[in-house]
């Protein structure tokens, strides 16, 4: 009897927790450049989230016209300690999920998400982790993210001016964050965990690649020797933002047809974006190129952020990458870049699982947050969506010792 008394008054405290305001000012902006943008930098500075900064955000804007964006700054005492990136998406989940969905989950969907539904998304669909979200050490975590579910809750009424909002998400956490976000379950967000991020740990020791291949096994210090090989006739060339503009059709083409074969969709970046990219970004975005014979078969994008080198684009021509190994050669090259950097991670997303094992990355657990507007379709969120089958891989290790596993 307890255990119900108890689990009835948690309810109803979260209950009134949910429709309590929090005591921060607020300021809700339809574009970056309505933004303050010292208001913006004196909060997103103080973790240096690339994705957060608003050259990043500036350029993103500029460059995808599929996309609406909002931003919510938190002010105490006069004073910027808390900022909210939101992106405004129109899709379809079963479109989006494609053939990841089971039977139950097909029907599921059907009854969660109305086709192009419209989604909240506090965060960014283009890049994996904590870029959504961020405040200074002025709030608590409880008071940060009290005031961002109280943020977003506000948001989405207002949006309804403009079409009702299907769910809003939250996106997305590493495992090590996870501890402090008990939070947001009190504003009735269910939290469900989606395909790992592959990972390398990059070792301070490392001061050349050969300090890497060093570190391997007898069989992938071949496999690495292999790679150069037959990747030998690529010439590869990080490019400048004119050049990158005057590729841009061969960019968009190498790049589509990845997203093609992509098995979830969730937002299709437009390939203008990485000329914005780089005129905002400068040294902190890396833009490389592989060509054979004076044509682009493939590029590589990474972002510098924070001490970590995120792979996040490619773009491939399949037909060649069969024969001269393009992305293999990328995957070791990003491992050069990252040590030329000095970044303790290297991020690789979540394709590809195997062959990225095999140069050292292992899976990182990432968690994300999800709230639909109706009550019962909130309900059904995580059943939903633990009927999804990551794919499953061998993973390798490729290192004498034990793994190199992020912390």
């Amino acid at each position: 009897m307890k255990r119900i008394t108890d689990y009835l008054s948690n309810k109803r405290a979260n209950f009134c927790l949910r429709r309590t305001p929090v005591d921060f000012p607020m300021s809700f902006h339809d574009s970056i450049h309505q933004v303050s943008e010292a208001h913006w930098t004196r909060v997103q500075s103080v973790n240096s989230n690339l994705y957060l900064s608003y050259q990043y955000l500036k350029a993103l804007e500029d460059s995808q016209q599929n996309l609406s964006f909002r931003y919510i700054i938190f002010y105490k005492d006069k004073n910027p300690v808390a900022i909210a990136y939101v992106q405004v998406v129109q899709i379809s989940l079963a479109e989006s999920f494609k053939d990841k969905m089971c039977h139950p989950m097909q029907f599921g969907i059907e009854l969660f998400n109305d086709k192009n539904s419209k989604f909240l998304i506090c965060g960014n669909i283009f890049s994996s982790g904590e870029n959504g979200f961020a405040h200074t050490d002025d709030l608590s975590t409880d008071e940060a993210y009290n005031a961002l579910m109280n943020g977003l809750y506000r948001l989405r009424r207002s949006e309804k001016i403009l079409g009702e909002v299907s769910s809003v998400i939250v996106k997305e956490f590493w495992e090590k964050s996870y501890d402090k976000l008990a939070v947001i379950k009190k504003y009735d967000y269910r939290d469900f965990e989606i395909e790992p991020n592959l990972v390398l740990q990059v070792k301070s020791s490392w001061s050349a690649m050969s300090d890497y291949i060093n570190e391997l096994t007898k069989k992938y210090r071949k496999k690495n020797k292999d790679v150069m090989k037959k990747s030998e006739a690529l010439v590869i060339k990080d490019l400048n933002t004119e050049e990158i503009k005057n590729e841009n059709e061969k960019i968009k083409s190498l790049f589509d047809a990845v997203h093609e074969k992509a098995d979830f969709k969730f937002g299709h970046f437009d390939a203008a974006g990485f000329y914005f990219m780089k005129q905002n970004l400068e040294n902190d975005f890396i833009f490389r190129a592989y060509y054979l014979n004076n044509e682009m078969v493939g590029f590589a994008a990474m972002f510098v952020s924070g001490g970590v080198l995120d792979a996040n684009y490619v773009g491939l021509d399949y037909d060649k990458n069969r024969d001269y190994g393009v992305y293999h050669r990328m995957l070791y090259d990003f491992v050069e870049v990252a040590i030329e950097h000095k970044c303790s991670e290297l991020c690789y997303g979540r394709t590809a699982g195997e062959i990225k094992s095999s140069i050292g990355a292992v899976p990182v657990n990432m968690k994300l947050f999800m709230r639909h507007r109706n009550t019962f379709s909130n309900k059904l969120i995580k059943p939903l969506f633990k009927l999804i089958q990551p794919g499953a891989f061998e993973l390798r290790n490729p290192f004498k010792e034990s793994e190199v596993i992020p912390q």
